[in-house]
């Protein structure tokens, strides 16, 4: 069955270690910072893709974000955020239907807002998670049918 987090109303259960509290932006979504590391629970589900709805603020930093997604197989996925948008980042285990357990977010350059924004913020924050979504086998195969292009 797919699974949709939006954070600031259902994530706690799937959130480990790294993780700040829900906050916005300018009336833009919810989402909760990772520090410079975090952990997804994901559990004992056969997961066929992870979507993360995600940001940074390289515009205020003067740097894209660099990041990594990691299993527990050592395989890393990268994300790059080179603007202050909202991104579509995704991972996909080895085999579909792999039961993955914890997901790792590995920030290589984190920011400090306290430095950014000029105020008393001393957290060392990474990347902006508003939202999860884990895709089964079917769900995916059905993705990718709604998304061809019509003859």
């Amino acid at each position: 069955m797919d699974r949709l987090y939006l954070f600031g109303f259902n994530e706690k259960p799937i959130l480990r270690d790294g993780w700040y509290d829900p906050e916005r932006f300018e009336g833009g979504p919810l989402f909760r910072a990772t520090a410079a590391e975090a952990r997804l629970f994901l559990g004992e589900r056969d997961v066929d893709e992870v979507i993360l709805i995600c940001s940074a603020r390289p515009t205020l930093v003067g740097e894209p974000l660099r990041a990594a997604l990691l299993d527990r197989w050592e395989r890393t996925t990268p994300i790059v955020i080179s603007t202050d948008a909202w991104h579509i980042r995704r991972y996909v285990p080895l085999r579909h239907g792999q039961v993955v357990g914890d997901l790792k977010i590995v920030v290589e350059n984190p920011w400090w807002p306290g430095r950014a924004f000029g105020c008393g913020d001393r957290r060392s924050v990474g990347l902006l998670v508003s939202a999860v979504r884990l895709l089964t086998q079917f769900n995916v195969e059905k993705n990718s049918r709604d998304h061809e292009p019509k003859a």
